[in-house]
């Protein structure tokens, strides 16, 4: 055994196992992507990237993830063509992808954008956002990080949520 750690006095036992570990807060952020992506399995969503703007976690990333269902997947049907034919409807299906779209709805008012805008936002209309008031938190499961709460930093004076 060695008298000495080869790691000298660097306190590892007590270091996050997590090097990119942020803490349960609210950060001032800009959104820097915002691009549709989709799954191997053909899922889309938003896959949105704000960058931390102050404070000791500034440049960091917080990402969000908003699902997008298809059309027929919020009626309740796994395909389209199940739609077509009225077959396999499927109410939890439905449940989550109705779910999914309020997350979505949820967060585009967040943003600031008007409800008579949504039908026709486009990526580049979400990275011109200004300033916003991210509040992240961990997920008690699995400890991942998840955007709790979003709010324009121009609607708010100091502290937000407040």
């Amino acid at each position: 055994m060695f008298d000495e750690s080869i790691f000298g006095d660097i306190d590892l036992k007590n270091a996050s196992e997590d090097p990119f570990y942020k803490e349960n807060d609210t950060y001032l952020c800009q959104i820097t992507e915002a691009p549709i992506t989709a799954s191997a399995k053909g899922n889309r969503g938003l896959n949105i990237k704000y960058t931390i703007q102050k404070g000791d976690h500034e440049g960091e990333p917080i990402r969000d993830y908003l699902a997008i269902p298809k059309k027929w997947e919020v009626k309740g049907y796994p395909t389209e063509s199940d739609l077509d034919s009225d077959t396999n409807y499927d109410k939890d299906l439905e449940k989550r992808s109705k779910r999914s779209v309020g997350f979505l709805k949820k967060r585009l008012l967040e943003f600031g954008f008007a409800n008579e805008e949504l039908d026709s936002i486009q990526p580049e209309d979400i990275l011109a956002v200004g300033l916003l008031w991210v509040t992240l938190r961990h997920r008690k499961s699995d400890n991942q990080e998840q955007v709790a709460g979003v709010k324009l930093a121009e609607d708010s004076e100091g502290t937000p949520f407040d």
